[in-house]
């Protein structure tokens, strides 16, 4: 359920593991070159909200399993045709 608390809550940088990290330094890299911040202003670090996660990340296996929870989560609250 990790994926679904992220697309809640967003990425939070202090509560990755080390490969995320870097991972997260890339689309901080991408953004303040897209932003055209000098690098001289020191590091850009920020989260990213839950609503902005697409805009940025796209995994087919994130997808995919978002997706899987997604169903799982609608076969269990609805009612089942054979009721």
């Amino acid at each position: 359920k990790r994926g679904s608390m992220i697309l809640k809550e967003g990425i939070k940088y202090n509560s990755l593991t080390e490969e995320e990290k870097k991972q997260m330094e890339m689309v901080w890299e991408y953004e303040a070159a897209r932003k055209a911040l000098d690098p001289r202003s020191g590091d850009y670090h920020r989260d990213i909200a839950g609503d902005e996660i697409f805009s940025y990340i796209f995994n087919e296996n994130t997808v995919d399993a978002v997706l899987q929870d997604l169903m799982q989560t609608l076969s269990e609250a609805l009612p089942s045709p054979m009721s």
